[in-house]
């Protein structure tokens, strides 16, 4: 298919309907995984966090879920006693990906608190259509999310966020 015929196919239909559609089959990939632990490597973890077509659990707050699973895992990994030995070498192996300022002694420095960091905990807020959101359609037939209490009142959410936080 063409850039022109893409263009065209998908001028009226929105994203939702091209997915249902399957009128890009290439951009799908099954992913499967049996019960238990499983070890990913990066490229499966990135599958893993950005599907969002499972008959299961898909969806957009699901993938959030699976995202924050996988942000878990990898705290885990990281503050496990057999990587640090690694971290420099790690973090030297992302230099195009990852930019900081902070020198290598400031880290080497940094990680002499490791014991203290590793128990702290990563919190996840969601914000989904189960706890204090809608869904609904805009005045143009997009798909959107609103607060519960209805569009612009978001005395509620916040409300609720600060409970969560404390």
């Amino acid at each position: 298919m063409s850039d022109a015929d893409v263009k065209a196919t998908t001028a009226t239909m929105s994203a939702t309907q091209i997915e249902n559609a399957h009128l890009f089959p290439c951009r799908y990939e099954h992913l499967h995984f049996d019960p238990g632990v499983i070890h990913m490597d990066g490229e499966t973890a990135l599958k893993y966090a950005r599907s969002r077509h499972s008959t299961v659990d898909g969806g957009d707050f699901n993938r959030a879920a699976r995202q924050r699973t996988i942000m878990l895992a990898l705290k885990q990994r990281v503050f496990s006693v057999s990587f640090f030995p690694k971290i420099l070498p790690f973090i030297s192996s992302l230099s195009y990906d990852l930019q900081t300022d902070i020198s290598g002694t400031d880290l080497e420095e940094f990680l002499t608190y490791r014991n203290d960091l590793s128990s702290y905990k990563i919190v996840g807020i969601a914000l989904t259509d189960q706890n204090v959101l809608k869904q609904t359609r805009s005045a143009d037939r997009q798909d959107v999310l609103v607060p519960q209490a209805g569009i612009d009142q978001w005395d509620s959410v916040q409300q609720w966020l600060q409970l969560q936080m404390l």
